[in-house]
């Protein structure tokens, strides 16, 4: 996937590609824990999806991609009004070791 594909990526297919790598690249409660929460918090990860995509339209190096999704988890609940749903991805992301991080944007690392 090219860094310009990326930053033109919607919001919806960002969360599917994150969804599908929780399920296929990451083994560990942390990460079980996120992919069985995007079920049950939708609303939360469609703003988190939202937030990465106005993170990743200013990604130019990969390296930055993993930032990027932090960022984005933190902007997610500096909202205006966020809700319980975005409060409880927020936290289990925020379980998330570096390791946890890479495998969880595997998708966005691959060139």
């Amino acid at each position: 996937m090219t860094l310009k594909s990326i930053r033109e990526m919607s919001a919806a297919d960002i969360g599917c590609s994150l969804h599908t790598a929780l399920r296929k690249c990451c083994d560990s409660h942390n990460t079980s824990l996120a992919y069985n929460a995007v079920w049950c918090c939708n609303k939360g990860w469609r703003k988190y999806t939202m937030f990465i995509k106005d993170r990743f339209s200013k990604v130019y190096y990969r390296k930055d991609i993993v930032p990027a999704m932090k960022a984005a988890n933190h902007d997610s609940v500096k909202a205006i009004k966020p809700n319980p749903e975005t409060f409880t991805i927020f936290l289990i992301l925020q379980l998330f070791t570096e390791n946890e991080w890479e495998a969880f944007a595997s998708y966005f690392l691959e060139k």
